[in-house]
């Protein structure tokens, strides 16, 4: 459970709602159509954006019961160093000498983390499958992070909210499907 008895899908349900609910409000309000802008060649960026998003937020629900948050958010702060080298490789950006060195000692930390021994604090998983578990996933989260940042970049040509409307709508789908395959007591 993520809190109070929810779920993480129930979690990413509700707060797809709400934000469809909102983005679609500010497409009203700058008057602006929910597929304005949107091409053939932005259907592959949209559809990443969109799936890695979704699972990504679901990922992220369990990644902090398996780790301490600490952990989670310095493995997560991966991302910006994945995003250099995912816009290097898909949008043709540059990467400097120092830029390489960094995400090389990035990827340094994070396996130092990987190798350490869990500690026992309150609501985190103590077993060493778990923590380990908890590290790959987080290794996951940070790249899911990088590709959405990359693939938003790759739709730079969009009005933002309609992006949101789009993402929020298949967010909203695909937790909603989770959350009714789920078995309830």
């Amino acid at each position: 459970m993520v809190t109070q008895g929810m779920t993480a899908a129930e979690y990413s349900l509700f707060r797809s709602i709400f934000n469809m609910i909102f983005a679609f409000l500010l497409l009203r309000s700058k008057n602006v159509g929910v597929f304005e802008g949107v091409t053939r060649e932005h259907i592959p960026a949209l559809l990443i954006r969109c799936g890695v998003g979704t699972l990504n937020f679901i990922l992220v629900m369990y990644c902090v019961k398996l780790l301490p948050l600490t952990i989670f958010f310095m493995i997560s702060q991966m991302a910006p160093f994945l995003t250099a080298l995912i816009a290097w490789m898909w949008l043709s950006e540059s990467i400097s000498k120092f830029e390489l060195f960094a995400i090389f000692g990035s990827y340094l930390g994070i396996a130092m983390i990987g190798i350490s021994k869990p500690s026992s604090q309150d609501g985190v998983a103590e077993s060493g499958s778990q923590y380990l578990l908890g590290i790959i996933l987080s290794l996951f989260t940070a790249l899911g992070m990088a590709l959405i940042s990359t693939s938003t970049r790759k739709l730079k040509q969009i009005n933002y909210a309609v992006i949101q409307v789009i993402y929020a709508s298949s967010s909203t789908l695909v937790s909603g499907l989770i959350v009714l395959g789920q078995d309830y007591p």
